[in-house]
């Protein structure tokens, strides 16, 4: 049996899979062949489908197959349509010969209609002595929803867009009137939520979300978050941008926040900011001029300028500038390992709200 996963992971590039949010279906296709007038299982096929059912992972939700099975047009319609049924009920014993559950099984025979391709070459007849193996996963969903709230007046935020992240895939929803979200995610996976406002710095949370209920009522799946409204000379933490130490170089996990700061310049483009940067430093007076510390800041600062230039943002919009250890959160003798990482930070400091107002 060496061969199935081999075989299995050979028909992986070509298969179908939908997006994770848009869908609740995860679509796989196999196809096998049949000799002419025959309902029989070739070897051939014998390999494909055993290859199948050890490419089936029950966990990942509740699998169904429809076998849909055709032939060629020799013949009369009615022994074709006949032979085609053969040709499916064949695959679907095969299946549950292999393990499978026969209610997880739908087939269908359309005879010498709906062809793969011509009837007039003895290839194309050979492409349409076949059964084609649907195999659709349905992801068990839960449904997830919260308000996005102003924290100073606590009124939901209208029209915020939520963003949802998970394995590389993605989708979105906008609050309501109310500032309140509704979306339906895969259930047994982590999950990240941005959010965004016109005229309010952006959040993030991680979530897992459960599919079992017991978990889910302890762990509720109402999740609010506050956006921090836009002030004039207001600074704003970028959460989860933190620097490999004494160097201005990010720590790889933090590398998709890079994305956030530009969505939030793009989605607030009358804003004009300066980029701050910091270090930790464990023995240099914090009121004493430090050179390393304000280059290496500035450098941190950089960085992120640097980046949000590359991507289109104009750069009449951005200062950068380094504090050295002059801002440290927390004092170098009592702080955390998490305190020393918040301490080298970059933040944003909202000089103005007028940038394009201005250019008019």
């Amino acid at each position: 049996m060496k061969y199935l996963l081999p075989f299995f992971m050979f028909l992986a590039p070509a298969l179908n899979a939908q997006s994770l949010f848009d869908s609740l279906l995860t679509r796989y296709d196999f196809r096998v062949y049949f000799e002419t007038s025959e309902s029989q299982i070739t070897e051939e096929a014998a390999l494909v489908l055993d290859s199948l059912v050890a490419g089936i992972d029950s966990t990942k939700g509740l699998i169904r197959i429809q076998v849909t099975a055709h032939t060629d047009s020799i013949g009369s319609g009615r022994s074709n349509l006949l032979l085609s049924s053969r040709r499916a009920t064949k695959v679907k014993e095969a299946l549950v010969e292999r393990g499978l559950h026969p209610m997880q099984i739908t087939i269908q025979g359309f005879g010498e209609r709906d062809p793969h391709a011509s009837n007039e070459t003895e290839e194309g007849r050979q492409e349409n002595r076949c059964a084609v193996i649907t195999v659709r996963i349905e992801r068990p969903m839960v449904t997830l929803k919260g308000t996005i709230r102003n924290p100073k007046t606590q009124q939901g935020i209208p029209n915020a867009l939520v963003l949802f992240a998970s394995k590389g895939k993605q989708d979105s929803v906008r609050t309501d009137s109310n500032g309140v979200y509704f979306a339906r995610l895969p259930a047994n996976t982590t999950v990240r939520v941005d959010a965004y406002a016109r005229d309010y710095f952006f959040e993030t949370l991680m979530l897992e979300l459960y599919g079992d209920k017991i978990l889910t009522d302890k762990y509720h799946l109402d999740k609010d978050l506050e956006l921090q409204p836009i002030e004039i000379g207001e600074r704003y933490i970028i959460q989860n941008l933190f620097f490999q130490p004494g160097l201005a170089y990010l720590l790889p996990v933090c590398e998709p926040t890079l994305p956030k700061v530009l969505r939030f310049m793009r989605i607030n483009p009358d804003i004009k900011i300066e980029i701050a940067g910091h270090i930790h430093s464990w023995d240099k007076d914090p009121n004493e001029f430090y050179p390393h510390g304000y280059r290496l800041s500035r450098n941190r600062a950089l960085l992120v300028y640097e980046y949000l230039l590359r991507y289109g943002i104009e750069k009449e919009r951005m200062t950068f500038e380094g504090y050295s250890n002059t801002q440290m959160l927390y004092p170098p003798g009592k702080a955390s390992e998490l305190e020393i990482s918040q301490n080298r930070r970059v933040e944003v400091w909202v000089v103005s709200k007028t940038v394009y107002e201005e250019k008019k």
